[in-house]
């Protein structure tokens, strides 16, 4: 059983990793085609939450300027977008979104190995101390030894305990 319930953690922990970067590559094609982005080189998460949020470049830059959050500043050549409809802004917004929620899912996956290792090693020592208490047993076996001539030359006993 856990065995199993671990080959199926993996391959739901690998199959939403797949699945995530398919969408979030999607959505990223989906923002050079509509809002002329340009090649990711560069770019973070962070940018493309950006690129959600605001219309073009020249919209986040003023919002940036006028909170004084001047760190924050896209430089317009390397970063530039401009979204050419309001509903292909809400497309991707959409898609870039759904990635997010297909990554945060792994961490079900995730905790379910852990779970799973720590359940599966209680259990295993759990087994184990069972079948030790019941095989647990001490034997005494004596032994007449004798000599050559068939004399009695003593007594052996041997003594085991089995763990």
């Amino acid at each position: 059983y856990y065995f199993g319930v671990d080959a199926a953690s993996w391959l739901g922990l690998v199959s939403l990793n797949i699945y995530g970067n398919d969408v979030q590559k999607q959505s990223r094609v989906f923002s050079v085609e509509h809002a002329k982005t340009g090649n990711a080189e560069g770019k973070d998460d962070e940018y493309y939450a950006n690129l959600g949020s605001y219309d073009n470049i020249y919209e986040y830059n003023n919002d940036k300027l006028t909170r004084g959050e001047y760190s924050l500043l896209y430089d317009v050549n390397k970063f530039y977008w401009d979204w050419d409809d309001f509903q292909n802004q809400q497309i991707y917004e959409s898609q870039r979104k759904s990635s997010e929620r297909i990554y945060n899912t792994r961490i079900v996956f995730g905790s379910l190995l852990v779970a799973n290792r720590i359940i599966s090693g209680i259990s295993a020592y759990l087994l184990a101390k069972n079948y030790n208490k019941k095989s647990s047993s001490v034997n005494i076996q004596p032994e007449l030894l004798y000599k050559n001539d068939y004399s009695l030359d003593g007594i052996k006993i041997n003594l085991s305990k089995n763990f």
